[in-house]
């Protein structure tokens, strides 16, 4: 089961090609229309927010480091879960395809879709083929088959694995900002 989203950025794509670990409860705030929409939106007037939504919004984007300068900093986010005795990452990514000026959103687990009878199996299986591409890991053919096998769900689990295997080897610190750097 999953929440599958293709969205078009009209906003500036920085030069950055972070992978940004963002706590599980900042990336569900991205799954709200209103915070994806400011993402990957630069003209207010377009979005029929109020003028302090949209800003209120866009000052919590800029917190977590997803927005820098009125433009994208980060190639790919991954949600993790923080518990007492450590951290998991959450096998659900959005990720900056630049070629295309497409965000590809993907949360594995929201309950919105099943791969048996999704509505977006093919801009899915797309959007799995664009990531891999651009990592150079390759996912095979995938026919309308792989839907009953349940053969994307599957497939993101190892392209966000390939992604924090391709960043974490790389891996020199981590910053964790002060508690007053987050917004509540």
């Amino acid at each position: 089961m999953c929440d599958y989203r293709l969205v078009k950025i009209n906003r500036v794509i920085g030069k950055t090609e972070n992978l940004v670990l963002l706590p599980r409860e900042y990336f569900n705030k991205l799954s709200d229309d209103n915070y994806l929409e400011v993402l990957v939106n630069d003209n207010r007037e377009s979005l029929h927010l109020s003028k302090s939504y949209y800003y209120y919004i866009l000052s919590q984007l800029k917190k977590l480091a997803l927005i820098e300068d009125n433009a994208i900093s980060f190639k790919a986010i991954i949600p993790i879960v923080i518990h007492e005795k450590g951290i998991e990452f959450d096998n659900s990514i959005a990720y900056v395809d630049k070629d295309n000026k497409m965000l590809i959103f993907i949360d594995m687990k929201s309950s919105k879709y099943g791969c048996p009878e999704c509505p977006v199996y093919m801009e899915c299986v797309f959007g799995l083929r664009r990531i891999a591409s651009s990592i150079g890991a390759k996912v095979g053919k995938i026919g309308d088959e792989g839907r009953y096998s349940k053969l994307p769900a599957k497939l993101w689990n190892t392209i966000v694995d390939e992604i924090l295997h391709k960043y974490l080897k790389n891996l020199h610190n981590i910053k964790i900002p002060t508690l007053r750097d987050y917004p509540i």
